[in-house]
């Protein structure tokens, strides 16, 4: 659970828009490409935040990385969970797609062979040191629409690890938020 005090001076307007006010912040649609949600949508939530909080916004989270080292919980493209994803990134870090193409090199074939394409290795920690690694600190959890709709405001973009009926978009919806704050 978080702090509540951590949001408690944040004024939020009712129609406030993240990405209206934080447009250098826009998610690369190249890092949506594939379905495995559990492995997007903390990259997402980390690339906004990290760009919010006036990180490098040119630092491109791999996905491929995630399939290929986050792989104690997470099953590559068969599927993972988000807070798996996020605990991986918070421990191990997260390396960008330029690094990751450094040590597997794309060709012009990986999209047309992608069902014949052999999966890439996790690459060893030695290999792994010309990287720059960037990690997740922290995450909780707010209870409160109001308390979200703050976070977002003074943090950036959330997630929901909410399955039933009644996700963060509904209630932030519900709320009056735009929804397009969330990734």
């Amino acid at each position: 659970r978080c702090n509540p005090k951590l949001v408690e001076d944040v004024e939020v307007p009712n129609d406030y828009n993240f990405y209206a006010e934080h447009p250098q912040c826009r998610t690369d649609e190249t890092l949506l490409k594939s379905s495995s949600s559990y492995a997007q949508v903390p990259i997402s939530l980390f690339r906004n935040r990290n760009c919010r909080a006036g990180g490098d916004v040119t630092f491109v989270p791999s996905l491929k990385y995630l399939f290929s080292c986050d792989t104690k919980h997470n099953t590559r493209s068969k599927g993972g969970y988000i807070a798996n994803t996020l605990d991986f990134m918070g421990k191990h870090g997260i390396i960008n797609e330029q690094c990751w193409n450094e040590i597997y090199p794309p060709t012009e074939n990986d999209d047309k062979d992608a069902k014949n394409k052999k999966e890439e290795a996790c690459p060893d920690a030695e290999t792994l040191k010309k990287c720059t690694k960037e990690y997740v600190e922290k995450y909780c959890v707010f209870e409160t629409v109001d308390e979200i709709k703050k976070e977002i405001k003074k943090n950036g973009p959330v997630g929901t690890l909410e399955t039933t009926d009644l996700t963060l978009s509904t209630a932030l919806s519900a709320a009056g938020l735009n929804q397009s704050v969330f990734l």
